[in-house]
């Protein structure tokens, strides 16, 4: 724990005023959790979704907890000091709107607006929990950093692809570095993230072949309609950093929606040479043992284009 306070050494008491962190934190919880929420709508590609606004307040709101909250209003996010949380063992979280079962009374299509701004004038929030009968917004706290290493939860997203990429062995490939990179979180984009509200990722494989170092590099992408091609990259110098290249990458993956730099780009950045290698129909993130078949031949199908790539011949 990083905690700021006053420490009494006559009774040995420490008095917390600020929490800054806390880590290593166990829990004895599932590791699968699943949040249900009616306000969250899983946004489809040319739809538009229920959703409700959290808004922003223009300056700080007056805290009013002498009045209770109500649940028919927005709700206004208040801007707190942050507060880093890291878990030992973090769960792997979804969210969806609903369970799968029919409940009556509701409404096909209906989307929850928040109040026009126009209209509302109102300042004072409360942090309270919201009721029916309660007469001001509710204020909500935004102040969680969470910290915790999970990376390792989502790296089923790329089970093919890495089950793949492990068959360039018997091609001579051999497999030096691998990293998980979250996309950043950019403000007025949303492609950082996944439908189910999880972190999207990129994955890259870096692997000597005949004294060249190339590297994959994978995206998240089967919640869309148009996977991204994999990227192989031929390293433009013997020593390279790959982290720093393609976390600049995920950058311009977000502000674009998801779509690979444009050849000029790839060119500047990648002047020894660059192949996209388009997926098969029938690849999805996970394939069992049966379907080594399926494997093996979008191996094939890599290998030819890195064949290709290495005997290329640059002006």
């Amino acid at each position: 724990m990083k905690v700021r306070g006053q420490y009494v050494k006559e009774s040995e008491l420490f008095f917390v005023y600020e929490i800054h962190s806390l880590t290593n934190l166990s829990s004895q919880i599932p590791r699968e959790i699943e949040f249900i929420d009616p306000k969250f709508t899983e946004q489809k590609t040319g739809k538009k979704g229920n959703s409700i606004e959290r808004r922003r307040s223009d300056g700080p709101p007056e805290i009013n907890d002498d009045e209770m909250p109500t649940t028919d209003a927005d709700e206004y996010v208040l801007d707190v000091p942050e507060v880093e949380l890291e878990f030992s063992e973090p769960a792997y979280t979804t969210r969806k709107s609903s369970d799968g079962r029919r409940r009556s009374g509701s409404s096909k299509g209906q989307s929850e607006e928040g109040l026009d701004d126009s209209t509302n004038s109102q300042t004072d929030v409360s942090t309270d929990e919201p009721t029916v009968r309660g007469e001001i917004p509710v204020g909500v706290p935004d102040g969680i950093d969470d910290q915790s290493d999970d990376s390792h939860l989502f790296t089923r997203k790329f089970e093919a692809f890495i089950a793949m990429s492990n068959l360039l062995e018997i091609k001579g490939c051999r497999i030096v570095a691998e990293e998980m990179i979250p996309l950043p979180a950019l403000k007025g984009h949303s492609k950082h993230r996944l439908p189910d509200g999880n972190p999207r990722y990129l994955l890259y494989r870096v692997f000597r072949y005949k004294n060249q170092n190339y590297a994959l590099v994978e995206v998240d992408t089967v919640d869309s309609e148009a996977r991204l091609s994999t990227l192989l990259l031929k390293q433009p110098s013997e020593k390279y950093d790959w982290h720093s290249k393609l976390s600049n990458m995920g950058w311009s993956l977000v502000k674009t929606s998801l779509r690979w730099p444009t050849n000029k780009r790839l060119e500047k950045d990648f002047p020894a040479g660059f192949r996209r290698v388009p997926h098969q129909q029938n690849i999805q993130s996970r394939l069992g043992r049966k379907d080594t078949a399926t494997l093996s031949h979008w191996m094939g199908r890599l290998y030819s284009v890195l064949a290709d790539l290495h005997t290329t011949q640059l002006p």
